[in-house]
């Protein structure tokens, strides 16, 4: 039985392309209402104290060692040691998310969440992999990858990785991109694809006329909805 904040989470997203393409995982997770919410909350709304998570103060800031401070005088301890918000530091999400728009004017105008903060690319692709893809669901990426996508989506999540041919007379292969494309939807009804350019290990990048081919191969189609997600 589903846990009522992630039923609530599934009604939110009832009917959409997002709730289409969750794993089992994706649409049994959940972030819990308790001490790392209630403490968000409070350092919004409190007025008098927050007494969700225990931290030692002194004058009403972190204790720190000096041997850290040292390290990193231009931060105040409270920016330093005190506990991050579980997405990443609200201003620092914000800041990247106005850098994307200049990295990508495309994106103006368009709606997208702030940006979430990761440890790594490693576990930024691990997370989105527990999101959406599982046994029933592949993930399609380019041969040759970085062997972390093996490790990710086939060890621990236990799905199977599939490829297309990244290179053919040393340009991107789009027909066969196409036809990965065309056959992961025929037999699951949707597709999960990740591609990161420069590609990794081969250290390729697309050409603006091979960029444009593969945007058009992943539109949707046929009255087909189709859902994209920005790592990085």
């Amino acid at each position: 039985m589903l846990n009522p904040l992630a039923q609530e989470l599934n009604n939110a997203l009832a009917g959409t392309a997002a709730q289409d393409v969750l794993s089992d995982l994706g649409s049994r997770i959940f972030f819990p209402k308790g001490i790392i919410a209630q403490s968000a909350e409070a350092k919004k709304v409190g007025n008098t104290a927050n007494a969700t998570i225990g931290t030692a103060l002194i004058g009403g800031k972190p204790i720190i060692l000096e041997a850290v401070q040292k390290f990193a005088p231009e931060l105040t301890a409270g920016q330093l040691v005190s506990y991050a918000p579980t997405a990443g530091n609200p201003e620092l999400r914000e800041l990247w998310k106005q850098k994307l728009f200049v990295k990508n004017p495309g994106l103006k105008g368009k709606n997208f969440s702030l940006p979430v903060v990761v440890p790594g690319l490693t576990a930024g692709i691990s997370y989105l992999s527990d999101l959406f893809v599982d046994e029933n669901h592949p993930l399609l990426a380019a041969n040759p990858s970085w062997d972390n996508y093996a490790l990710i989506v086939e060890t621990r999540r236990g799905a199977e990785l599939h490829q297309f041919n990244m290179f053919k007379d040393g340009k991107f292969d789009i027909e066969s991109f196409k036809a990965a494309l065309a056959d992961e939807g025929k037999k699951y009804g949707s597709v999960r694809v990740i591609l990161n350019f420069p590609q990794n290990p081969s250290g390729y990048s697309p050409t603006n006329e091979e960029a444009k081919k593969i945007i058009a191969a992943v539109k949707a189609e046929d009255g087909k909805r189709h859902e994209s997600y920005r790592l990085g």
